[in-house]
């Protein structure tokens, strides 16, 4: 896409939303050519919800940065933007309300993002990423031996803001219940498994919001709704 985008001199924009961790993924589309890459502030980095990164071209950036704001209120003559961001000389006025204006990010949100940026190091992800394989470890134990209950850990690439993810593919011939089933049943629990891929029969548990304490009801509630619905132990 970048290489077609290059080629015909139309921008490429990647939405990298949920892409972070891994800290690589920071640079890595800028790296490979992209011309703008939009990344969550919250999500994976774990920053306020309505906070994000947009990193790319310094004109498109300039571009997005003069949506945001509103003619000043001095004469345009004295008007001083930062020429490093905003090129004055190519304007043909002063910018009137952007259409970006209304959604504008306080100041608060931009520091708890940074914050979060800060804390987001390798070390603490690997750690934390350790927890949470361990917490899921724990689920799999529990529901594997379910004949027609087949449970995996999505390869890293795959996985919904760099966290580890178990998934659970459900065998209709040898399990009486469905996914879209469990993950009804588990709602009725207030808790909520990703239902994307039920209609191929597939469950999946994130973890990024995960303790203990959520581990061990998640695993119990799942044993016990497999069990109740007939499923048998190899």
């Amino acid at each position: 896409m970048i290489e077609i985008g290059k080629k015909f001199n139309i921008p490429v924009i990647v939405d990298a939303g949920p892409e972070v961790p891994p800290l690589e993924n920071l640079y890595r589309f800028i790296d490979m050519g992209a011309d703008l890459v939009c990344i969550s502030g919250g999500k994976g980095i774990r920053g306020p919800q309505n906070s994000g990164i947009l990193c790319g071209r310094k004109d498109l950036i300039a571009s997005a940065a003069i949506q945001m704001l509103e003619a000043p209120s001095e004469n345009y003559d004295e008007w001083n933007p930062p020429s490093t961001l905003i090129p004055k000389e190519k304007l043909r006025g002063a910018p009137t309300h952007g259409i970006g204006r209304a959604m504008k990010v306080s100041k608060e949100v931009i520091i708890g993002l940074l914050t979060a940026l800060q804390n987001l190091d390798e070390g603490r992800f690997t750690a934390k990423e350790t927890v949470m394989l361990e917490l899921l470890q724990k689920i799999k134990e529990k529901i594997k031996k379910f004949k027609g209950v087949t449970v995996s850990f999505v390869e890293p690439q795959y996985c919904l803001c760099g966290y580890p993810t178990l998934e659970i593919k459900i065998d209709g011939k040898s399990c009486p219940i469905s996914a879209a089933q469990i993950c009804t049943k588990m709602r009725d629990e207030n808790i909520y498994l990703r239902d994307r891929y039920v209609s191929q029969n597939i469950l999946r548990i994130y973890s990024i919001n995960m303790n203990e304490e959520i581990a061990e009801r998640i695993g119990d509630k799942l044993f016990e709704i497999l069990k109740e619905s007939g499923c048998t132990t190899a």
